[in-house]
């Protein structure tokens, strides 16, 4: 399907269209990712955790609430609903809305097949900074944990600088639902427009399982 993000300003400016899974589709697992982002190991999954679903980057002292994010909107073209709260951060769970039908498009859980989306708010006029206020600092290498709304645990490893995309450009990777599981984190970024009250540009780090191994990919701590 196709989605949009815009998780800048306050909340109710968000505007993330959920991008073209048929873009995407099998036969492009790894389009558009880094080449150490094309690891083919599986990320160990612990047994259910005792605390809520949290997003847990140590390197900037993120540990924000995750919720279930779905889209509204005709399938195809829906805007992701980052949460309101600019401190919790939300799953593209696959959930189309348009106010007369609900439909689950395919959408990974961490851990599974494909790439799993978790987006949120840079900051807002009201709240101030976001939970992923600091994603643009995150150097590869960092270490990145996510407990997942069924309890389980995965760890992940950054393989690269964050990527500054257009508003208007991100890759149809993000939508990739086969293929080595792998983490991307978005949120805002870029110069901010104050006549629209939103940033122009969004910001991308993606993961990897701990431990894999691929082309100049070293895991945190190794």
């Amino acid at each position: 399907m196709g989605t949009g993000l815009d998780p800048c300003t306050a909340p109710g400016n968000t505007n993330f269209t959920v991008g073209a899974l048929s873009a995407a589709g099998s036969g492009a697992a790894t389009a558009g990712l880094p080449a150490t982002a094309r690891a083919s190991a599986q990320p160990a999954i612990r047994p259910a955790a005792t605390s809520a679903p949290r997003l847990v980057i140590p390197a900037t002292g993120v540990g924000a609430p995750l919720v279930a994010a779905g889209a509204t909107g005709v399938p195809g073209a829906a805007t992701l609903t980052i949460p309101s709260d600019t401190r919790t951060v939300g799953w593209w769970d696959g959930q189309v809305s348009d106010g007369a039908r609900t439909v689950r498009e395919t959408a990974p859980a961490p851990g599974q097949s494909g790439v799993a989306l978790i987006a949120g708010h840079i900051d807002s006029a009201a709240a101030g900074p976001g939970a992923l206020y600091d994603l643009k600092d995150v150097r590869p290498g960092a270490a990145v944990e996510v407990i997942g709304l069924d309890g389980h645990v995965t760890s992940w490893v950054v393989t690269g600088a964050p990527e500054t995309v257009g508003k208007d450009e991100l890759p149809p990777a993000l939508w990739v639902t086969t293929g080595s599981p792998k983490l991307a984190l978005v949120t805002c970024g870029g110069p901010f427009d104050p006549a629209s009250g939103h940033y122009l540009d969004n910001v991308i780090v993606w993961a990897v399982p701990a431990g894999a191994s691929g082309p100049g990919l070293t895991a945190a701590g190794s």
